[in-house]
């Protein structure tokens, strides 16, 4: 074997260090995912809240709740209302003229006709209103923030390991 021209040495130091803060970073970043998802859920809740209609009793803004789901790691906003899911959603039953008709389309006698409806002046629509409930307009927002709540939950994770910077 040659006689080496030249020889470097590299010593890490602080490596047992950087293996400890790595064994902490699962538990930390548990610890703080839960965090993210109660910190999350609660401002889901809140922004439902706020974007809810008022009505007389205000049991549809009550009833949106945060609960713990059945397994550890989830939780759920709900609506609890015998009204919530038709006002969350955009579904708007109504009453509707047989004259009422959409640009270019049928009128809605023309329309119940053709279903073998009775001939009456006016009928009671269930039809949903897509995406015009408070909850679509909500959800629109949260994805927006979801981002957010994920970084700023790893970033803790990292601090609470036991890295400088995070």
């Amino acid at each position: 074997m040659p006689t080496p021209i030249g020889r470097t040495v590299i010593h890490v130091k602080g490596l047992d260090r950087v293996a400890l803060n790595v064994s902490r970073l699962p538990i930390s970043i548990a610890r703080e995912s839960k965090k993210f998802r109660r910190a999350y859920a609660t401002d889901w809740q809140r922004q439902l809240k706020l974007r809810a209609p008022v009505g007389v009793t205000g049991k549809l803004k009550e009833s949106i709740r945060v609960v713990p789901g059945e397994k550890d790691n989830e939780i759920i906003v709900e609506i609890n209302s015998p009204y919530g899911f038709p006002q969350a959603f955009g579904f708007a039953a109504h009453w509707v003229h047989k004259s009422m008709n959409w640009p270019g389309t049928a009128t809605m006698g023309q329309w119940a006709a053709k279903k073998g409806l009775p001939d009456t002046n006016f009928y009671w629509v269930k039809k949903p209103s897509y995406g015009h409930g408070f909850y679509n307009r909500t959800e629109l927002l949260m994805f927006k923030r979801l981002h957010w709540y994920g970084v700023a939950a790893v970033k803790q994770a990292i601090k609470d390991a036991g890295f400088k910077g995070g």
